[in-house]
């Protein structure tokens, strides 16, 4: 069997025998004539060398090859059907896409609450799966297509990969009640008196502010070093640590966790947050709305304070 070979119109027709049970009704359905109901019916014989159904009283009974094949041919007739409602693409208020986003714990909470919101409201159907990489991984993972989206401060730059600028923030200091410090803002000249907690994603991916602090030699007090984020407001809340955050997470952090925020003088702490993605998904019409939505959100989180 050739599906070159076949009229798919023949699939609804061999649809509608089967659930009526009767040509004559069939063809009520379709709005065709008795006589095209069966002439279809002898050209699906013919293509699947199987009488397909036999006439007992005044029903069409399915054989044994009709009744293996109707799921198939139903759920195939559904598909066909949803692509020629959507003109070929998919609509994001419909769509069940789950999108892999490569994301790290300060990116998620800056962005993930108010995403997820935005798509209860406009596509609730769409499902996210954020996963924690290391550089290496998010652009390995990219560029074989197991993630969608990656959203960080940086990648490596590779003419394979789009990116669109989200946000902007700044690093801080935050200390607990347990931390002596003497002013209101941290320096170079005093940064390394303080314990710190040194944020490291991995061992080769360094936090952009501690590459400036150890290319300018700044001798530090790091007593732990931590690729988890999020304990760092409570290890600095409950001990005499300084953590190093961004000034967005920092001003959440503050009221639940009574954190002092100090700014950081002498050396730069501004970066910017940002998405990527293959160039492949460039086109794809709910990949393009789904990243337009992630830009709207960024730029929410950018008017925050």
């Amino acid at each position: 069997m050739n599906i070159k070979n076949l009229d798919l119109n023949l699939l609804k027709i061999f649809e509608a025998i089967f659930r009526e049970k009767n040509l004559t009704n069939a063809a009520l359905e379709m709005s065709l004539s008795q006589p095209a109901i069966s002439h279809s019916l002898s050209r699906l014989r013919v293509f699947f060398d199987d009488p397909l159904f036999v006439r007992e009283a005044n029903m069409m009974v399915p054989t044994t090859r009709a009744e293996s094949i109707y799921q198939d041919v139903k759920q195939s007739l559904k598909i066909i059907q949803k692509v020629l409602e959507n003109k070929g693409q998919d609509i994001p208020a419909n769509s069940s896409r789950t999108f892999v986003i490569g994301i790290i714990n300060y990116c998620s909470m800056a962005i993930l609450p108010s995403l997820l919101s935005e798509l209860s409201k406009k596509a609730p159907e769409i499902k996210i799966r954020a996963k924690h990489l290391t550089l290496k991984q998010k652009n390995q993972c990219l560029e074989e297509g197991s993630i969608d989206l990656v959203i960080a401060g940086s990648m490596n730059q590779k003419t394979s990969l789009k990116q669109q600028k989200l946000f902007s923030d700044e690093e801080v200091c935050i200390a607990g009640e347990l931390a002596i410090i003497t002013g209101d803002f941290i320096d170079l000249a005093n940064i390394g008196l303080y314990p710190l907690i040194r944020y490291q994603v991995s061992q080769l991916e360094k936090v952009n502010i501690f590459q400036k602090l150890d290319a300018k030699k700044i001798s530090l007090r790091t007593s732990i070093t931590t690729d988890q984020e999020l304990i760092i407001p409570q290890l600095v809340s409950s001990t005499n640590h300084l953590g190093i955050v961004g000034k967005k997470i920092a001003l959440k952090y503050k009221e639940n966790y009574k954190l002092k925020i100090l700014p950081i003088r002498g050396i730069d702490t501004q970066f910017s947050v940002k998405q990527f993605w293959h160039m492949r998904q460039d086109k794809d019409p709910v990949h393009s709305w789904f990243r337009k939505l992630v830009k709207a959100v960024g730029q929410q989180v950018d008017q925050e304070e």
